[in-house]
């Protein structure tokens, strides 16, 4: 299971390393970035560089743009709520390998060169996994 981040970040360089951390091994669960802000003469309301990225990019991530971090009850409920949705996925997806692996798994009686019976594990379940990289 790849390491879960919650990136926080807006210049326009928190755009490129967010790239990166897309092409990775990494799973990005949120971002947090500042919220969009009036630009311009006219005024005209625009997101930061890598909320617009998201969304040219159509990268499917919850985005939260707080007004402020510090002493923020709501932004800590939100993060709690990232973490345990993204807990009981994890869950799931162990569930699912244990019940392929019960189904893979079998034992095959195999006689050795002294003609003894041993017991052999057919791994075909990580031949699967591997080939589902």
């Amino acid at each position: 299971m790849s390491k879960r981040i919650l990136f926080m970040g807006t210049p326009d360089y928190a755009t490129t390393i967010f790239k990166e951390l897309l092409n990775s091994k990494y799973e990005i669960v949120g971002l947090f970035t500042q919220p969009d802000k009036p630009v311009g003469r006219k005024q005209i309301l625009t997101p930061p560089s890598i909320k617009q990225y998201c969304i040219d990019a159509n990268i499917n991530i919850p985005v939260f743009q707080p007004l402020k971090l510090r002493n923020n009850e709501e932004l800590i409920k939100q993060i709690e709520d990232l973490k345990r949705e993204y807990q009981s996925r994890e869950q799931q997806y162990i569930q699912r390998e244990q019940r392929l692996m019960s189904l893979l798994t079998h034992q095959e009686d195999v006689s050795s060169k002294d003609n003894k019976p041993i017991t052999v594990e057919n791994n075909l379940w990580r031949k699967i996994f591997k080939a589902a990289k």
